[in-house]
């Protein structure tokens, strides 16, 4: 799998730019989320203030003992009050401060669901253009389930990701605000609560590191976990033939069994963090009671209404606080798999498809590999050595020999899927590499074995061939492939839905559908990578037969087993171990009495003893 990159801080990923993307893009999100809370902040030291006000209206002061401002617009109105219509009014105030709060409130959750749900669907877009963008030799690397769990991360991680954000940005603020409430009761006080806060605020620290350190690992079992469930369930009709269930199971109850214990140290560490806020408040409380009444008493307010609104205060200060540290707690346990969706956005160490080139818009010639030797990533062994041959336009080419000769290769480099690992592939002279692989791949068509079915109908999987082909153009493809009768005898024909991976059809209905597509494309080149293993003898002789009637009008490349579907091909190379051994047509190869007349005449006396 490709190295792992860690950032140590979130505005060093790349998630950290999709969040500030184009330039003020999410000015307007950030508005309806830092300035409802910074207003939020502010009437909620407002409301505590009032609430002192009213208690200090219950103990009989007047207007003038609160030093309100004279430019007040309700001042005069507010001296005519008595003490018990002021306490009523400070409280209503007070609950009117609240009730305008929760609205600024829902427009910052608000701003911040709209801004997560930006983030998020950006973030997913990037994710699929990254993979979509990766060359093929880069994301043959990756894991299925690993790829599956990137694409479905951004929908779980980002929107916990930005509550987070929201908690810590909305407690700062209130934090902020009641700061200032208690350094107007108790400047003293308040430095020592501060200082207290501080202490404790550490210890989380150190408590929130460890499950940053548990939650990585957990995000990692859990991405090996989602692999190994993806390819069980892709692979369940071997497990089932070779009766691998125990295997299987005992695996997967490994995998479990670590993710258990994972979890059961991130599930202690996180449930240290509300025993440690029990045992703070208790110890808040009391210690501002036993210290509050000293300091509170040598001032120059009333003891009882400073303190208990003090007490009230601090509470509050107390549970913004344990919001924020779980806030940030919460952080560190998606830290980990912020992490691990980063990699698949991090730039470095990434091969991604070449977008430059010349647009081939014509080749007339032949196509020629020149001393070609491909080396796989991470292999010690070449797939290919020194091979040099040429396929000229409007001819068949086909490539024989066993398994592991190196026929599938050749096939990967013309795709350019693969390139050479020494040599040159050459277009009419000209390197493949020069063109852009767009226009060369628009040009072949290809149909190999092991063919992918979507869960679509079949009109639908043919039209993936070309989008924009017509109902009459698909049937006539569909003709042409032998496919056409038993589709038409389906009950619903075209339109019928052929199940994942095309499970609802045979092995050789499936491969006419792959032949289908590829002739719907139209190509210059056809690729038949045993595109007939799967078939009938009869199926197989009306595609042959219809191949041959476009082998003049098409380049066509195929790979075979079975020797009797080449017989027609005008060059017949046969490969062994990465390198050619032999060409020449059939009746040539046949005359030189090697490998090919062997190998034929094995097949022969196959088909007889069959017969």
């Amino acid at each position: 799998m490709p190295k792992n990159h860690k950032s140590t801080h979130f505005f060093e990923t790349p998630l950290w730019k999709i969040f500030v993307g184009p330039r003020y893009s999410n000015s307007k999100y950030l508005f309806l989320i830092l300035i409802p809370n910074l207003l939020a902040a502010v009437l909620e030291g407002g409301t505590f203030a009032l609430i002192l006000l009213a208690f200090s209206a219950l103990e009989g002061k007047q207007v003038q003992d609160f030093h309100i401002p004279s430019w007040f617009p309700i001042t005069g109105w507010l001296s005519s009050l008595s003490s018990i219509r002021l306490f009523y009014f400070f409280v209503l105030s007070a609950i009117g401060f609240q009730a305008f709060r929760g609205i600024v409130s829902f427009i910052s959750l608000y701003g911040t669901s709209l801004l997560s749900l930006k983030v998020q669907t950006a973030a997913q877009k990037q994710v699929y253009h990254q993979i979509f963008k990766f060359s093929f030799p880069f994301i043959s690397q990756y894991k299925i389930g690993d790829l599956n769990e990137y694409v479905k991360g951004p929908s779980v991680l980002i929107p916990q990701l930005f509550d987070s954000l929201n908690r810590v940005i909305v407690s700062v603020f209130m934090i902020m605000g009641l700061s200032v409430v208690l350094f107007w009761i108790s400047p003293k006080l308040t430095l020592l609560t501060l200082v207290f806060f501080g202490l404790f605020a550490l210890s989380q620290k150190l408590v929130i590191k460890k499950i940053g350190k548990f939650s990585e690992q957990l995000s990692n079992h859990l991405f090996e976990f989602s692999h190994q469930t993806v390819q069980a369930l892709q692979g369940i009709r071997p497990i089932h033939i070779f009766h691998r269930h125990d295997y299987l199971l005992n695996k997967v109850a490994e995998l479990l069994d670590r993710i258990a214990q994972c979890s059961k140290r991130t599930y202690f560490w996180n449930n240290i963090i509300p025993s440690m806020n029990e045992t703070v408040n208790v110890l808040l409380v009391g210690g501002i009671l036993i210290i509050g009444s000293y300091l509170l008493a040598h001032s120059n307010g009333d003891v009882i209404s400073n303190l208990l609104t003090y007490v009230a205060l601090t509470y509050r200060l107390a549970t913004r606080s344990q919001i924020c540290m779980a806030a940030v707690g919460q952080t560190g346990v998606v830290f980990g798999a912020i992490r691990r969706f980063n990699e698949i956005l991090d730039d470095r160490d990434k091969e991604y498809l070449p977008f430059d080139g010349k647009d081939l818009k014509s080749w007339s010639h032949k196509i020629e590999f020149q001393q070609v030797s491909l080396q796989y990533p991470k292999s010690t062994k070449f797939a290919l050595h020194e091979v040099s041959f040429s396929i000229m336009k409007g001819t068949m080419v086909a490539f024989v020999g066993l398994s592991g000769a190196g026929k599938s290769s050749v096939l990967d480099l013309i795709l350019a899927l693969h390139a050479p690992t020494e040599g040159e592939i050459r277009i009419d002279s000209h390197p493949l590499r020069s063109f852009s692989h767009e226009s060369w791949r628009r040009k072949i068509g290809v149909v190999s074995q092991d063919i992918f079915i979507f869960n679509e109908t079949i009109e639908e999987n043919i039209r993936f061939g070309d989008e924009r082909a017509t109902h009459q153009q698909i049937k006539k493809a569909a003709a042409l492939a032998g496919s056409s009768e038993f589709i038409e005898n389906l009950p619903d024909g075209y339109n019928t839905l052929i199940g994942e991976r095309g499970y609802r059809l045979s092995g050789g209905e499936r491969q006419r559908i792959a032949l289908a597509r590829a002739l719907l494309k139209n190509p210059e080149i056809l690729i038949l990578d045993e595109a007939t293993s799967n078939l009938d003898s009869l199926s197989e002789r009306l595609i042959q037969q219809a191949l041959k009637g476009m082998q003049k009008s098409k380049t066509m490349i195929v790979v075979a087993h079975r020797l009797s579907s080449v017989v027609q091909a005008d060059q017949i190379i046969v490969m062994e171990k990465g390198r050619i051994i032999e060409t020449g047509n059939h009746e040539a190869l046949l005359r030189l009495n090697g490998r090919y007349a062997k190998l034929w005449e094995l097949q022969t006396e196959k088909n007889c003893i069959q017969q």
